[in-house]
């Protein structure tokens, strides 16, 4: 047993050590009062354990009995530190403060005005046994205390804040114990008291160790719980589109997620885009370092930031938060980058919303000028017309050859800007009137538009296949048909043509439809071109049919509907190509057939 208790005390005085160090390293970087009063508190446990091993046991000198004496009330020391270090967390009442330091206080002179400490094979002397019971009141009263204010302060803390308080918490209750079984402990070396004080000691010590300094594999298990908030993070930036709201949205939860005081997102000028938790001059000092630290992440005690894409993000941590390492700089970066991506996603969209509302203004204030110009150009040109029809009426027989070419060319040009004017007004009118939709079969609308074409071209062949019914304004449908078997037609290069309109369905439910010809086709580099406003194929003149105008009123009232227009491969001739949105379509293909 002996050899065990030496193994034990042994183990004691390294644990003990390395946290009596470790607490010293930390107040020399922090400099604060928690830090000063943990490292007296740790100090003073190892000075006793380091003394109280090199002291002998039963020696019953003079010398040895005041070393003791010394050694004693040292060791009282450790419970009013271990409180004053709790204290700085969450203050206590005037009351409790008091007590602790009338009590230490009190137990420290009676050390001094025992007569005598004998070693630990003497017999306790009666006023000795009082003796101890005093200490065990302070040392009880105090170590409760403390554990009480640590376990309080780590409620409503992050997972590691919360975890770090109970083990030092746990630390002080379990240390008392030790003290209460040594107390009433017999002196035998052979007992088995001894041993068990010992080792209570070692465990008090390694709750101590872990609350105060936790290892690197420990805060990344106690922080699992969080893992919550990480996503709750994460869900708050995908939802937030506004970058003024992103440092919002991101930095309440980067907060709870490290335990700490509060945070800040800094742009990449260094100011500060968004805080939380932070007064202003405390997230300007934050932005301030970050813009100093550059590129190189900045890990002190009390402050973690990283660079980012777009800035720097920083946390400040509070006396609850343990030291920052290297898992707290990747969790962060990681955050990091969540941010950036949501910040760019929020310059892309506010840049995007700029730019259609721009768009917007200025189509908005063309289709107008279109509107207007159009309008105001059909008077005079009615006008026009109208003293062409007198001059013929009046003057015919009396005219040249030549005055009557020109005379018609002039009535012809005429008739041409009139249509052209009627055509942009139409587009013009697109979108703003006409807008009431209704439930039409396109086999009815292709059949009613095919009876009027048909005696205008004999010669062509008209094929329609099974078509849906879909909700459409009917004007707007009647016209979109109208002008692509117009175009087919006229555009088609033959006078024999077939003109052949059929549906399909896609996967998602959309319905296609299309309006093909086996004339000469429309090469690839002016596919993109034809739904262009006057873009033609053919030489445009007076004596060329149509104003190249139709196939832009086409796309403009398929896209008004969310629908999609587009050339198709079509092997010979072209192939004019509608998909309809699935939210349009009331029911598939018809049974209707134009006549053909």
């Amino acid at each position: 047993m002996a050899t065990a208790q030496l193994v034990v005390r042994i183990a004691e005085l390294i644990i003990f050590g390395v946290l009596a160090v470790a607490s010293l390293q930390r107040w020399s970087q922090r400099r604060d009062r928690a830090g000063l009063w943990a490292a007296a508190t740790f100090g003073v446990l190892a000075g006793v354990v380091v003394w109280s091993f090199l002291l002998d046991p039963n020696s019953e000198s003079d010398v040895a009995s005041w070393e003791r004496k010394v050694l004693v009330a040292i060791l009282l020391l450790f419970p009013y530190c271990l409180f004053r270090y709790a204290a700085e967390f969450s203050s206590p009442s005037p009351r409790l403060r008091r007590l602790a330091e009338v009590l230490t206080a009190g137990v420290v002179a009676w050390t001094f005005l025992l007569p005598r400490l004998h070693g630990q094979e003497a017999p306790r002397t009666t006023g000795l046994n009082i003796f101890v019971a005093g200490i065990l009141v302070q040392w009880t009263v105090l170590s409760v205390a403390a554990a009480v204010i640590l376990w309080r302060t780590g409620e409503g803390q992050a997972s590691v804040a919360r975890k770090r308080m109970r083990m030092l918490a746990l630390g002080s209750v379990l240390l008392n114990l030790a003290l209460i079984l040594g107390a009433f402990a017999p002196s035998d070396d052979k007992a088995a008291a001894p041993l068990v004080t010992g080792l209570l000691g070692i465990v008090s010590a390694a709750f101590f160790f872990t609350g105060f300094v936790p290892p690197r594999f420990l805060r990344v298990i106690w922080r699992t719980p969080d893992s919550q908030t990480l996503r709750d993070a994460e869900m708050s930036l995908m939802s937030v589109l506004d970058p003024a709201e992103i440092g919002n949205a991101l930095l309440p939860h980067v907060t709870r997620l490290f335990g700490g005081k509060g945070s800040v997102l800094v742009e990449r000028q260094g100011d500060v885009l968004a805080s939380s938790g932070l007064s202003a001059a405390e997230a300007r000092a934050t932005a301030l370092v970050a813009v100093q630290a550059g590129s190189t992440p900045v890990v002190e005690p009390g402050l973690l930031c990283v660079p980012t894409r777009n800035g720097w993000l920083a946390v400040r941590g509070t006396m609850q938060t343990p030291f920052f390492g290297r898992e707290e700089v990747d969790l962060l970066v990681g955050l990091g980058v969540f941010g950036d991506l949501a910040l760019e996603r929020g310059s892309l969209f506010v840049r995007e919303r700029a730019a259609r509302v721009a768009a917007e203004r200025a189509n908005a204030e063309l289709e107008t000028f279109v509107y207007s110009v159009s309008h105001d150009l059909k008077s005079p040109l009615v006008s026009l017309l109208g003293f062409l029809d007198y001059l013929k009426a009046d003057l015919d027989e009396g005219l040249s050859d030549d005055a009557r070419f020109f005379l018609e060319r002039i009535s012809a040009a005429s008739l041409y800007m009139r249509a052209l004017i009627q055509d942009l007004l139409e587009l013009s009118r697109i979108g703003r009137v006409q807008t009431e939709t209704a439930v039409i079969d396109l086999g009815v609308v292709i059949e009613e538009v095919v009876a009027e074409l048909r005696p205008g071209h004999a010669g062509v062949t008209f094929v329609c296949g099974p078509l849906p019914v879909l909700d459409l304004n009917p004007l707007r449908a009647r016209q979109l048909f109208t002008n692509l078997l117009n175009n087919a037609v006229a555009h088609c290069g033959r006078d024999d043509a077939t003109v052949t309109v059929e549906s399909t369905q896609d996967q998602s439910g959309s319905a296609i439809v299309s309006v093909a010809d086996n004339g000469k086709g429309i090469p690839a580099p002016y596919r993109d071109k034809v739904f262009g406003v006057f873009e033609r194929l053919e030489r445009q003149d007076a004596d060329t049919p149509g104003t190249g105008i139709g196939l832009a009123v086409c796309r403009k009232i398929v896209e008004t509907v969310g629908g999609e227009i587009f050339i198709a491969d079509n092997s010979p001739g072209a192939r004019f190509s509608i998909r309809f949105p699935a939210a349009m379509v009331r029911r598939g293909p018809s049974s209707l057939e134009a006549a053909r």
